[in-house]
């Protein structure tokens, strides 16, 4: 799955643009150095992006996005952590399906509607199955 990441550089205080930055991406869990000062593209007005080809959702990242030694001091550098937002905004877009009494049956689908991202196995407060009805239908089962 793709991600874009997205910086801002400014040089006394001014949003810098015709520079050559470049982009470090360490995964939180391990330390593994995922993208090693790979260069970043010019969008316009200061700000700079990167296209993560090998961002796996569920996992989190640390990034440090280096403008290039023609800045100085605390505008150099940007960083930041790429937590799991994509699976928030999935969850916000209701990507979301309950299956009725099953085993794993809470999943979070990909954008493409297909693929599973996540499954958990949800029950009522007594530990039985969940089960749908017409007034609270799951949105992806179109439930009626």
């Amino acid at each position: 799955m793709n991600k874009t990441i997205v910086t801002f550089f400014t040089e006394n205080g001014i949003p810098k643009t015709g520079l050559s930055p470049t982009i470090k991406i360490r995964r939180v869990s391990d330390g593994h150095l995922m993208v090693n000062s790979d260069p970043m593209d010019d969008i316009g007005d200061g700000w700079y992006r990167y296209i993560f080809t090998t961002y796996h959702i569920g996992t989190d990242y640390v990034v440090v996005c280096d403008g290039t030694s023609t800045l100085t001091g605390s505008e150099r550098y940007t960083y930041g952590s790429e937590e799991d937002t994509e699976v928030i905004r999935k969850i916000m877009m209701n990507r979301l399906e309950l299956h009725d009494g099953t085993a794993k049956n809470w999943k979070l689908y990909d954008d493409d509607n297909t693929t599973v991202l996540l499954t958990f196995n949800v029950s009522d407060k007594n530990g039985g199955p969940i089960y749908q009805v017409t007034a609270s239908p799951s949105k992806r089962s179109k439930a009626v």
